[in-house]
């Protein structure tokens, strides 16, 4: 059985939850893909097949623009907004990347 790709979206940087995040799902049968900043806790997570960094200067359109091409080049499953500021470039990026991804679940 193939397990679903899930994709981490996470706009802060040291937030506890979060990083246990990619543990719980990878136990539960996912393949996980972060995409953080390059200093968040959760990219040191052991269960991430993937990490991907937003860039340090970067503006909310280059933001968007990262979060598109993740999801260009990973096709997830699943788009998991992982704290409070994630879910609104999740939202703006939705109609960029419509059609690539069949579900998005936001934790709110």
């Amino acid at each position: 059985m193939q397990s679903l790709s899930i994709l981490i979206v996470v706009a802060e940087l040291n937030w506890i939850s979060t990083s246990r995040m990619p543990g719980a799902l990878h136990h539960a049968g996912f393949e996980v893909t972060v995409l953080a900043p390059r200093d968040a806790l959760v990219t040191k997570s052991r269960y991430a097949r993937r990490v991907g960094h937003f860039p340090n200067d970067c503006t909310y359109p280059l933001w968007v623009q990262t979060l598109a091409a993740a999801v260009r080049s990973q096709a997830p499953a699943l788009i998991v907004p992982a704290d409070p500021v994630a879910p609104a470039g999740s939202a703006t990026v939705q109609p960029t990347v419509v059609g690539l991804v069949p579900v998005t679940l936001s934790l709110n």
